[in-house]
């Protein structure tokens, strides 16, 4: 049996990479926005998050009434109170292009579907894929350009490690990896992009389902034969449609935000070369800067939840039935609860932040988020001596009033 081959956009004309800045965005500085807003009207607003940046609401819920949670306080009631703040207006975006996941589900489903994922995604399992998969991908990727003694850092480098890393897991021919990358980054587009994200994540239904055959045909160590058929699997606990819509999920978070993680943190270490130097000498100091990296700019202004009863936040009362953006890049900068929130300086030690979420809905793929950044950022200081910005190229920036996208980062080394 063989693996058909994964089919693009009718459209072929369409560049994914291309439409980060149409879809979510140019704004580089939004944190000004979202200060003014917390001094002005506290943490919770009777209006949407993309009306507060300067732009129109979502169209899919233009008819409910919609509410902003802003400071650190009161995103961090939202996260932990999933009777009241319900994830199920997600099925309206992200569940219209990955299908029944976690993020689009409320306890018990949540509960379930979880237990029976979160197994392989523990520190103990993903531990063997550290030398098997996560450092050959890097070290392929530095060697590409060590040579040079310089690199655009986020197209060489942070864009496509994640993904490659994701091909080896799910042994994919390597033929169909950049096709595969294109599909995987659209699954988390909206308003206008939202038609896209529908059609490649049908596009890949048709392909997972495909190799979820010939892997029970033709087991292996890769990740899905081990959701398929792990020793005593019941196929009735875990259905192939879950298995699908849960790769369908794994390819986008475990790729398109470490990509942006990673981006961001190098950013943040290379306008600090103090810092970077700090760590660069005290590698113990590389866990601090991944958890200042996701605070200071991680890659989601918000999720989104739906009031499942009148409630008040914050003395600001919420409809039943109501829209809420849940500000986790307002949080994460909410000037209340870090010092000097703007500045990256990673002797914070900062780990009580909203980057990779809170409550029952924390991100399952945290753990193989942090290794992956670990093993790069070390990689990198290990291999690229010197480290510092190219003064010759623009200074790299990062923006995006939806995701937070980091661009052009053009260092020299050696």
């Amino acid at each position: 049996m063989q693996i058909p081959k994964i089919e693009y956009f009718e459209d072929v004309t369409l560049d994914p990479f291309k439409m980060d800045s149409v879809l979510f965005g140019d704004v580089e500085d939004i944190f000004p926005i979202f200060q003014r807003a917390q001094v002005e009207g506290g943490g919770v607003h009777a209006r949407s998050m993309l009306e507060i940046l300067g732009g129109p609401m979502h169209n899919v819920v233009s008819e409910m009434p919609q509410y902003s949670v802003i400071s650190f306080g009161a995103v961090e009631t939202v996260l932990r109170n999933p009777k009241i703040f319900s994830n199920r207006i997600n099925k309206d975006f992200l569940g219209a292009t990955c299908g029944d996941i976690t993020p689009t589900m409320d306890p018990p489903a949540h509960t379930y579907l979880r237990k029976q994922i979160e197994p392989l995604f523990m520190p103990s399992q993903i531990r063997q894929w550290a030398t098997d998969i996560v450092d050959p991908v890097i070290s392929d990727l530095i060697g590409k350009f060590i040579d040079k003694g310089e690199a655009e850092l986020i197209a060489e480098f942070a864009l496509p490690y994640p993904f490659e890393i994701i091909y080896r897991q799910l042994e994919m021919p390597p033929e169909d990896a950049r096709l595969f990358h294109r599909l995987a980054v659209t699954l988390t587009w909206t308003g206008d992009g939202l038609k896209y994200g529908v059609e490649a994540g049908r596009k890949l239904d048709k392909y997972f389902k495909a190799l979820l055959a010939l892997r029970r045909e033709q087991p292996g160590g890769d990740l899905v034969s081990l959701l398929s058929g792990r020793p005593g699997r019941d196929p009735e606990l875990l259905p192939d449609k879950s298995i699908i819509d849960f790769l369908k999920l794994l390819i986008n978070a475990a790729g398109d935000t470490t990509y942006r993680t990673t981006g961001s943190v190098l950013i943040g270490l290379l306008t600090n070369p103090d810092q970077l130097e700090a760590v660069r000498q005290d590698r113990s100091l590389v866990p601090r800067v991944l958890e200042e990296g996701l605070r200071w700019n991680g890659p989601f202004i918000s999720s989104f939840r739906e009031t499942t009863e009148d409630t008040e936040l914050e003395g600001v009362k919420i409809p039943k039935g109501a829209f809420v953006y849940v500000g986790l890049v307002a949080a994460n900068n909410d000037p209340a609860r870090f010092e000097n929130p703007r500045q990256f300086n990673i002797f914070r030690g900062t780990k009580n932040h909203v980057g990779f979420g809170m409550g029952p809905h924390m991100c399952l793929g945290q753990h193989l988020a942090r290794l992956e950044m670990t093993r790069a950022l070390n990689a990198i200081l290990d291999r690229l001596p010197n480290l510092r910005l190219d003064p010759s190229k623009p200074p790299p920036k990062i923006s995006g009033a939806t995701m937070r996208t980091p661009s052009g980062l053009h260092v020299l080394f050696g």
